[in-house]
């Protein structure tokens, strides 16, 4: 029948072809009245309940609604919690889920003690080497640095750097991760020499191995321009900026989202020389293609000098319009 137990098991697998296709609103559509099932005959606490709700946070992270997929993570964790045994894998998931999601809605010292949580279960469980050990140091040294704590989330970059390149390789794509993140963290700390230098050498691989206009090299490219901008390295940052603006709009079309933060960042190297003539163009530029960044251009102190300038106040009112009212 519709609702024995092995239907509603074979009903949940549904979700993950759904995920696959990029058809997130139909996953949720479907996942709410199978869990309302699942509920109703299995209980609150069975695996596949459990399951569900985390499938259903899924379903909601993709959709960008970050607050109803924080609130079917945490409940599937806290029922696995209840349920299953300390350092279950399905426990460490939920709570990798629920940091990530901590993490989207801005609730950065949760989530880094969440990931911290992770990566002791991992260690315990998995052991110091796994690659899965060292993804979730390098979320928690992410976190620690946004927390300003410097100096612990480069030790813990350096050391899941050095585990990655053991077990990985030097050229894999999770150790170019934590690369990149200890640029930024590097940068943080003032060392803008080593900064650069580590800037220089990821680039390299990842250019060569996953080729220029890949998403991975153009967004540690965009995330480059902003440090180079916080060092006041304008020549460094309009020509990092121009180049992958240009690389972007190549390869994924004018007004990709990798061109629009290249022409923002343009907009802010100009602006913070005083170089208006300059700057308001890519603030035209950028503002066609994403009107809702006007919300972002207003309060940027990057952005101070242009301000009071008429054309950009225009520009403001403009993208204001086509975007509607911004979030309060």
């Amino acid at each position: 029948g519709p609702e024995h137990p092995d239907t509603l098991r074979a009903r949940s697998w549904l979700f993950w072809k759904y995920d696959d296709e990029g058809r997130y609103e139909e996953a949720k559509a479907y996942l709410l009245p199978l869990l309302e099932s699942q509920r109703r005959v299995l209980g609150e606490d069975h695996p596949d309940t459990l399951e569900t709700m985390n499938s259903l946070g899924v379903a909601y992270e993709r959709l960008e609604m970050p607050e109803e997929a924080g609130r079917f993570y945490r409940q599937a964790l806290e029922g696995r919690l209840r349920v299953l045994p300390q350092d279950h894998p399905d426990i460490i998931w939920s709570m990798n889920n629920l940091a990530s999601n901590l993490e989207d809605r801005g609730q950065i010292v949760e989530s880094a003690k969440q990931f911290h949580e992770v990566t002791e279960m991992r260690r315990r469980v998995l052991g110091e080497d796994h690659p899965n050990t060292l993804k979730s140091l390098t979320n928690e040294a992410r976190l620690l640095g946004k927390t300003g704590h410097l100096t612990e989330a480069e030790a813990l970059l350096r050391k899941a750097i050095d585990g990655n390149r053991r077990v990985l390789g030097k050229e894999h794509p999770v150790t170019l991760v934590a690369m990149a993140e200890l640029t930024v963290v590097l940068a943080g700390e003032g060392k803008n020499d080593e900064a650069v230098a580590l800037f220089k050498e990821t680039y390299e691989i990842r250019r060569r191995v996953s080729g220029a206009d890949s998403p991975g090299t153009l967004s540690m490219c965009v995330n480059m321009g902003s440090l180079y901008l916080g060092m006041k390295r304008f020549d460094d940052a309009e020509r990092l900026m121009r180049e992958t603006y240009e690389t972007a709009t190549k390869a994924l079309g004018a007004g990709s989202t990798f061109a629009v933060y290249a022409a923002y960042n343009l907009t802010a190297t100009f602006a913070l020389q005083d170089r208006r003539t300059e700057a308001l163009p890519w603030a035209k530029t950028t503002l066609s293609f994403d009107p809702a960044e006007a919300a972002m251009m207003e309060k940027d102190p990057d952005l101070v000098n242009l301000r009071n300038d008429p054309e950009f106040q225009k520009l403001i009112i403009t993208a204001r319009q086509k975007s509607g009212p911004a979030s309060p």
